[in-house]
């Protein structure tokens, strides 16, 4: 009875902290020049007839657009930085390591194979 109670009341703190999340998300205002939107073109930077013919891709405004804010998670930024940097070597260096044992096993098998195939050749 107490291991439902327990399930129960993670699923309640999973349903609370997902609605959280998204109402954290959803409470915070678009700044200007954070997103570049496909559906409204800003009024300053209306294309010409010409670039409409021609097929010209819009783009975002060439102004200085202002930092985003940290948010909850910014203090994470920099550790969190080092730690993916980290990783990515250490995965890089697992990654050759992996790769040049398979290379030996690869030569390893093809020299059994020619072995293999010269002594059945030689035998009949």
């Amino acid at each position: 009875m107490a291991g439902h109670r327990v399930r129960v009341f993670g699923l309640l703190l999973g349903v609370g902290v997902a609605a959280f999340l998204a109402f954290h998300v959803a409470a915070q205002p678009a700044a200007p020049g954070r997103f570049l939107s496909w559906a409204t073109s800003p009024s300053g930077s209306q294309r010409s007839p010409a670039a409409v013919v021609q097929g010209e891709f819009p783009t975002a405004s060439p102004t200085a657009t202002p930092a985003a804010g940290q948010g909850p998670l910014g203090a994470l930024t920099v550790p969190l930085s080092g730690l993916l940097q980290q990783l990515n070597t250490d995965t890089k260096t697992t990654a050759n390591g992996q790769y040049s044992i398979l290379q030996e096993l690869e030569n390893a098998l093809r020299d059994r194979v020619d072995e293999f195939l010269n002594w059945v050749s030689a035998r009949h």
